[in-house]
């Protein structure tokens, strides 16, 4: 098999997995009970899958990684503003590394 041919076939793949992992998520989720066991592990995942992104991220944050997560955290929290802290998060983070990479 060529090399091209192994990037057409990964592709393919790759169309093929997801399309079906929908597929079967969308037909699947019709059966749930809203109050059934299931349901509340399928309300918790969001928050799951998050926090296993973020927590190796902060392991190996540094100062201003820190601070920026602390600022954005807290602006969430009082505001329920998603852009806002965001926004200020990633600007903290933008200026507090170029202040760091000055020194």
């Amino acid at each position: 098999m060529t090399e091209t041919e192994s990037g057409y076939l990964a592709i393919v793949m790759i169309v093929a997995i997801v399309f079906s992992s929908r597929l079967a998520g969308y037909l699947l989720g019709s059966r749930i009970s809203a109050d059934g066991p299931v349901r509340k592990l399928f309300d918790v995942l969001p928050g799951c899958a998050i926090a296993a992104v973020i927590a190796p991220v902060i392991v190996r944050a540094g100062p201003v990684e820190i601070g920026a997560l602390l600022v954005a955290s807290c602006l969430l929290w009082l505001t329920s503003n998603i852009g806002l802290a965001l926004a200020s998060g990633l600007l903290l983070l933008i200026a507090g590394s170029h202040l760091m990479a000055g020194l």
